[in-house]
């Protein structure tokens, strides 16, 4: 008899054991899925950020190109201003006047509509004054400028 009740001892230890090492499994699976979980999320996220980091610096381009363009149109634009009417500079006005049409056409993509709406208006008024030196107004220049100016700074893209 004594043999048999160790016997049920050792069959009872080993029932705890048993339950025991299926709590232990059960805790070691459920921390591997919760880790894979975590780990597919920060997957997830490391990707949204990336994308969100593509998405600024193409921003930033844009934005950077945009101003670079601004810029040398005004100062085309600028130019302009400097016309005092000599036959001499009238050839080199034309020109001007051409290039800075040709560059509204050309950098329409990076331009504001309001900037490439004054842009049109001064060389408009740039080619009467072309016509008839008469018709030149420093006012009205500054005028159009100070237009462009504004929408410079107010405009974000």
């Amino acid at each position: 008899m004594n043999n048999l009740g160790i016997l049920k001892k050792l069959i009872e230890q080993l029932e705890t054991d048993l339950s025991t090492n299926n709590k232990l499994i059960i805790a070691l699976i459920i921390f591997v899925l919760l880790n894979f979980i975590l780990t597919g999320i920060n997957i997830y996220f490391q990707f949204k950020l990336k994308n969100k980091d593509k998405e600024i610096n193409h921003h930033n381009l844009r934005e950077s190109k945009r101003i670079e363009h601004q810029e040398k149109l005004y100062i085309l634009l600028e130019s302009l201003t400097y016309f005092d009417g000599k036959a001499s500079e009238k050839n080199k006005f034309q020109k001007t006047i051409t290039e800075i049409n040709k560059f509204l056409t050309q950098k329409r993509l990076y331009l504001n509509k309001d900037i490439i709406k004054i842009s049109q208006e001064f060389t408009d008024y740039n080619t009467q004054i072309l016509v008839d030196y008469r018709k030149k107004n420093y006012e009205k220049e500054i005028l159009i400028l100070e237009k462009y100016n504004t929408k410079f700074n107010d405009s974000k893209s």
